[in-house]
């Protein structure tokens, strides 16, 4: 199982979509929310991280 997770520029965190059970696929999304999030100038996106069901990190995508 695999949460993914928003993090603004101040540090707040909250979950994206819904946990899955595949880590391709919570890419997948994980790189939607974050692309989607600058088309529409909001910007409040500013890391993407992926979470296993252990609590580890496995993939972070973050703004350059």
């Amino acid at each position: 199982m695999f949460v993914i997770i928003g993090i603004s520029s101040a540090g707040k965190r909250w979950p994206l979509g819904s946990p899955t059970t595949s880590l391709d696929e919570a890419k997948r999304i994980a790189e939607k929310f974050f692309e989607d999030d600058k088309i529409k100038g909001r910007r409040i996106i500013h890391q993407v991280e992926i979470i296993d069901k252990t609590g580890t990190t496995v993939f972070v995508h973050a703004e350059q």
